[in-house]
């Protein structure tokens, strides 16, 4: 199980590999991806994709998220800015909250905080990591729609 915490730091993590240039910059050589993720034939809400450069010319990570109807843009840099050509490794996972509600702890310091409920991944923990996740996709120069059928 992953506590709160890690999963922040994945969340920074997956975010740092999108910065590098200055939003007024943007990114030339980005062409639109867009998919759906389900789960077992059922769309999956919420879920975050994201793509891992893997050779053949990708230039740098991409991500995502899912709708209601589990469709995702990909995004570089800016909102559904695109992705570039080439081949990526692809992860997704989809964090919820379980447990008891938050309670009021004392830190180290002293003070009162409230205390996170435990997080979990409620597809398969294959997806969720580069080494394990058995998906990939090959972007062109042109629109690319992929869809991610996730079993178990």
């Amino acid at each position: 199980m992953r506590s709160l915490c890690a999963t922040i730091l994945s969340g920074i993590l997956v975010l740092s590999l999108f910065v590098g240039c200055s939003p007024k910059e943007g990114l030339s050589g980005l062409y639109p991806c867009e998919g759906t993720v389900t789960y077992n034939g059922t769309p999956v809400e919420s879920a975050t994709i994201t793509f891992y450069p893997d050779g053949g010319g990708a230039a740098r990570a991409a991500g995502g998220s899912t709708d209601a109807q589990g469709k995702f843009k990909a995004t570089t840099l800016k909102p559904q800015d695109g992705i570039f050509p080439g081949n990526y490794k692809v992860t997704i996972a989809k964090f919820e909250e379980y447990g008891p509600p938050p309670k009021m702890v004392m830190n180290d310091n002293g003070e009162m905080v409230s205390e996170g409920r435990p997080v979990k991944n409620v597809l398969p923990v294959k997806y969720e990591k580069v080494e394990t996740s058995e998906l990939t996709v090959t972007i062109e120069k042109k629109k690319t729609m992929v869809t991610f059928d996730l079993t178990d």
